[in-house]
């Protein structure tokens, strides 16, 4: 979580359709931003908005890096608290969740590093600013 983020114990219980309904505003979310920075859209993106995106999208991939690491441990977890089992009876649960892993810390560190880069993209733009549209 980012410093911005409420810490567990003050967060409610959440159950799986409000997680799942949160990942689809997450997509939803990435797809707004994805067609609204498309380029060669009208009039282009000044760096006062650009920098207010980013106020919101770097701790958005902060938190999501750290997914990762808490679906691996809730995947692991979940062997004790679930009847978990394989499409494929001769393999062990536990197995798909080692494949995994890996896999989910990789994630985790490119997040980290997307967030970071767009940070130091931050950091460049800061001090610029603009007086409105040109006139034509």
């Amino acid at each position: 979580m980012t410093e911005n983020s409420p810490s567990t114990a003050s967060l409610p219980p959440l159950s799986s359709d409000m997680l799942i309904a949160a990942a689809g505003d997450l997509e939803s979310a990435a797809r707004w931003l994805d067609w609204g920075t498309e380029p060669g859209r009208e009039p282009g993106l000044a760096a006062p908005l650009v920098l207010d995106l980013l106020d919101h999208v770097v701790p958005a991939l902060r938190d999501l890096s750290t997914f990762g690491e808490h679906v691996g441990s809730s995947l692991r977890a979940s062997l004790t608290t679930y009847d978990v089992f394989e499409d494929d009876e001769t393999r062990d649960p536990a197995e798909s969740i080692d494949q995994a892993e890996p896999e989910l810390e990789r994630a985790r560190q490119l997040l980290h590093e997307a967030a970071a880069a767009l940070s130091a993209a931050k950091k460049a733009l800061s001090g610029q600013s603009h007086n409105g549209l040109r006139e034509p």
